[in-house]
């Protein structure tokens, strides 16, 4: 069954530009037209490009498409396909746990909706390092290598900052600033350095602040509450980064969701 360009371009949804293509590489090898010199398809070409199109949805590479049109064992393509699999499969886990974070970040993001209001709720237990303590930055082998493997936790790892409760108390204290991951989305981790906030009841708020905020301006709206509740604080204070942006004069800002634990 023979085939002209036009027919066969519009059957396979393909330009005449890809066809030329999967003739330039091999794969098809239409006859000419004696009379008029038209390429001309016939039906075994049709199969291999739907063969092509189909590899492609499976999310081969062309070169791998190539060798799999040209390979005679059935047992290398099965080989193939196999490990197409695998990576499709763990593809289909990255996407969902992708979307899993994104539920959990819109959920963040609408907390900018409660700005400056107070709720009594379970912090959530969080493994956190920190690669800067005060002003000064943990340049050091560990810190470096955990950085590096944290990121394999994207997109679950937030920005975090924690506070001594005496720094938060107007003594002499400390500020933390690092990487975050909740224990509920990425398990028990066990390694040296890694430290592990548990769940407790606190006082909870959304605040925005320059990227330099001092902290007394942080936690003063906190504290205010609590001694209107009657409440001590009791632990160090933590804070999830939201987000970060610029505004007008290019200077940055951050959107903080406060933690502050109490009795």
């Amino acid at each position: 069954m023979n085939n002209m360009v036009s027919f066969y371009s519009r059957f396979l949804n393909l330009s005449r530009e890809g066809l030329k293509f999967y003739e330039k590489k091999g794969l098809i090898t239409p006859e000419r037209d004696i009379q008029n010199g038209y390429r001309i398809y016939n039906w075994e070409e049709i199969n291999i490009i739907l063969m092509c199109k189909k590899l492609r949805k499976f999310g081969f590479s062309l070169n791998s498409i190539i060798d799999i049109i040209h390979q005679k064992s059935p047992d290398k393509i099965i080989e193939q396909f196999q490990k197409q699999r695998n990576a499709l499969v763990k593809e289909v886990e990255e996407k969902s746990q992708a979307i899993i974070s994104l539920d959990h970040k819109i959920e963040q993001l609408e907390t900018e909706h409660r700005k400056e209001k107070y709720n009594i709720v379970q912090r959530p237990a969080i493994h956190w390092f920190s690669v800067k303590k005060n002003d000064n930055i943990l340049d050091n082998p560990w810190n470096i290598a955990q950085s590096r493997r944290w990121l394999t936790f994207l997109p679950l790892v937030d920005g975090i900052m924690v506070w001594s409760l005496e720094k938060i108390l107007g003594r002499q204290g400390d500020v933390f600033q690092g990487h975050m991951v909740e224990v509920k989305e990425a398990g028990p981790l066990s390694n040296e350095g890694i430290k592990l906030l548990p769940a407790a009841q606190s006082i909870s708020t959304v605040i925005e602040t320059r990227d330099d905020g001092k902290t007394e301006d942080i936690f003063s709206g906190i504290l205010a509450y609590m001694r209107e509740k009657g409440l001590t604080p009791s632990g160090d204070g933590t804070a999830r980064i939201v987000r970060g942006f610029l505004d007008d004069k290019s200077q940055y800002h951050v959107v903080l969701q406060l933690w502050l634990p109490f009795q």
